[in-house]
């Protein structure tokens, strides 16, 4: 068994496809096999790159607060964000920005997070 630091505890269980780089904070890419199976990579195989712990949110007490210019701000609750807008649903293409970290840095230095993705192409997919 591993023992996970008390911060991601409760991190959600991940695909076991993943190829993991870091479990705290979790760092993951999709096997480069699984990428060629579809020209969309599923959502439970898609690449993760977190920085600190999932955090642990409230529904109730969840709460998006929106600047506007003006001094204007509005507010939304999780159920309105769930039943005030109309679902959509989008294809994208996403790249973590440490792509390419270590190639780039040869030529000036890149500030991030150090870590095998730097040199990875695997961060790069397109999803639903």
């Amino acid at each position: 068994m591993i023992d996970i630091p008390k911060p991601y505890a409760n991190d959600p269980v991940r695909h076991p496809a993943f190829v993991i780089n870091s479990l705290t904070p979790f760092d993951a890419e999709t096997p480069p096999e699984l990428l060629m199976d579809n020209d969309k990579t599923p959502n439970d195989i898609f690449f993760v790159r977190n920085h600190l712990p999932v955090p642990i949110i409230s529904k109730d007490e969840y709460r998006l607060n929106i600047e506007l210019p003006g001094d204007k701000h509005s507010e939304l609750s999780f159920e309105d964000l769930k039943t005030r807008f109309n679902k959509m649903t989008i294809v994208a293409t996403l790249q973590c920005a440490g792509n390419r970290r270590a190639e780039m840095s040869q030529h000036k230095k890149v500030y991030g997070a150090p870590g095998k993705h730097n040199l990875s192409i695997y961060s790069l997919e397109t999803a639903k």
